[in-house]
């Protein structure tokens, strides 16, 4: 990895390391993770994301610290990777979070990954978790972990000129 890669995964870490389980034993097939939301409050403006017409600022939920759920599944029949983000906290607290923050859908057989986040979570590290858990996921089922089809500008650049997704450590 280069050093922007260490530096990156350093500040983008909202997998709680050492989360991971599998914890359904009639379905080897799903993995789960708990995600923390950092708190982007104080981040300067343009280092949010842009919210969608018709929001304010004070639309977006004040969840910093909040867990959500990183969930994983590995569908053998179609070859085909589904990852979401639930946003909810097992603590007991009520949910501030977007029901669904997060959906990536991958099927390495035909080349097709489609990524998408809730706007309001945007550039909070939804999208890298849910590449980390994929890259993950492939790397345990034999795939090499790959771009998504369907990126934003930004993710775009992120992305640069890479193919692949290294894999976590913690995970």
């Amino acid at each position: 990895m280069s050093p922007f890669d260490d530096a990156w995964r350093l500040l983008k870490m909202p997998i709680v390391p050492d989360s991971y389980t599998q914890p359904n034993p009639n379905n080897p097939h799903y993995h789960r993770a708990d995600f923390e939301m950092p708190d982007i409050r104080d981040k300067p403006p343009n280092q949010r994301a842009s919210l969608p017409l018709g929001y304010s600022e004070r639309d977006r939920p004040r969840y910093a610290g909040k867990k959500a759920s990183l969930q994983g599944n590995y569908n053998p029949e179609k070859k085909e990777f589904d990852i979401r983000m639930l946003g909810f906290d097992r603590y007991g607290t009520p949910p501030t979070l977007p029901d669904n923050m997060g959906l990536l859908i991958d099927n390495p057989q035909e080349n097709y990954r489609q990524l998408s986040t809730h706007a309001l979570t945007r550039r909070h590290g939804v999208a890298t978790a849910m590449m980390d858990m994929l890259s993950f996921l492939r790397e345990k089922y034999g795939f090499e972990p790959a771009k998504p089809t369907n990126l934003t500008f930004e993710g775009d650049r992120f992305w640069g000129d890479r193919e692949s997704w290294p894999v976590r450590d913690e995970l």
